[in-house]
């Protein structure tokens, strides 16, 4: 009888089996790491009051609010982890629990004896076998990981994962529906950081959903992550806003440069032109190729060599800089969606994911 994870358990035999697990998993759900901060590493939690006396010199008391002070950016980061910790835990929960709630609603009104019965109903039987072209279509695609079996002899355990990825697919279909239907609402809100929405932006300034980002010019991870931004705002033109913020890192050579002559850019309204080109070329970013960049996007030369050289420019981007640290900012790119975090090169699926969410919220806040 196919359990609530029964798609889950075949999946993994197979890939245990089959030894694709590392290449299949890794590559699917987990999102390229950012570009780290010279000495980026997560702290513990905050646990006191700002006026706890942690240590006397003679008359002199120091209290938990001057560490605090100085610690600014690493308790920011704590308290985030801390946070988003707790908040993953209460969703998990939130989800196993919802989930045998509504199927157990379901089968009580369906007159049926157990969930299992459900399952084998809703499930089980609308799941179709795997056609032998699908299974040779997954033996050709993962051939190399398999070294050399032959296919008859991992049909069958390919035809096994591949039911029990249907089955499970064809589940969370069904859960989502009759939740739906039975009028579910998930209102535990995920940890939110407040970043200010402020420097150059595409999308509506009255969109529901903001996504600020922080990100750097030489950073690899930014230009995918530029490009998964191209996709979500093309898919969401009047529901988005992305504001861009700099947070150029010491490990790259160019970033501080290049993120300069961006803000200058903005200065001669050229912003996006000059932005653009820096993540779509596949040009080493060099004082060159910001010069050539900046002579394209058609910059006055004098006004950005002075810009360039000017303390407010700097200044400018020290603040964008020191903003992502306060916000829990450790490498780039980071995204924060509505105050919702993301660091790293995550797939479009994940902003997606998010900005659903989100919208939806603001549509069951105007309905109450």
């Amino acid at each position: 009888m196919l359990s609530l994870t029964a798609g889950s358990r075949a999946l993994g035999g197979l890939l245990a089996t089959l030894a694709l697990g590392g290449a299949l998993a890794a590559c699917a759900s987990a999102p390229a790491a950012p570009c780290r901060a010279d000495g980026a590493a997560a702290a513990g939690p905050d646990d006191g009051g700002a006026e706890v006396v942690v240590a006397r010199l003679g008359d002199h008391a120091i209290t938990r609010g001057e560490l605090d002070a100085q610690l600014a950016e690493e308790l920011a980061h704590a308290r985030l982890v801390y946070d988003e910790s707790v908040y993953d835990a209460r969703e998990r929960a939130l989800t196993e629990l919802t989930r045998r709630l509504v199927l157990e609603r379901e089968a009580d009104r369906r007159g049926l004896p157990s969930v299992d019965a459900l399952i084998a109903q809703e499930v089980t039987a609308k799941v179709a076998k795997p056609t032998q072209a699908e299974i040779e279509a997954t033996y050709r695609a993962h051939e190399e990981e398999l070294d050399g079996q032959p296919l008859e002899e991992v049909a069958g355990y390919i035809g096994e994962y591949l039911e029990g990825r249907a089955a499970e697919e064809r589940l969370e279909v069904f859960i989502k529906d009759i939740a739906r239907a039975q009028g579910l609402e998930v209102t535990l809100e995920p940890p939110r950081v407040q970043v200010e929405a402020v420097g150059p932006s595409r999308g509506p300034d009255d969109a529901p959903v903001t996504i600020v980002m922080f990100s750097d010019y030489e950073c690899p991870y930014c230009h995918r992550g530029m490009a998964t931004m191209r996709e979500v705002m093309a898919r969401y033109p009047r529901e988005v806003r992305l504001v861009y913020r700099h947070f150029p890192l010491s490990i790259h050579e160019h970033a501080q440069a290049a993120a300069a002559a961006a803000v200058c850019a903005e200065a001669q309204g050229r912003f996006w032109p000059v932005h653009d080109a820096f993540f779509g070329g596949t040009e080493p970013l060099d004082d060159d190729r910001i010069e050539e960049v900046a002579a394209q996007a058609g910059l006055d030369a004098e006004k950005l060599e002075a810009c360039m050289d000017a303390p407010s420019t700097a200044a400018k981007v020290e603040a964008d800089q020191r903003a992502g640290l306060l916000a829990a900012v450790q490498g780039t790119p980071a995204f924060f969606i509505n105050g919702i975090r993301l660091e790293g090169a995550h797939p479009a699926s994940d902003f997606v994911r998010i900005i659903e969410g989100e919208l939806a919220r603001k549509r069951a806040r105007a309905e109450r």
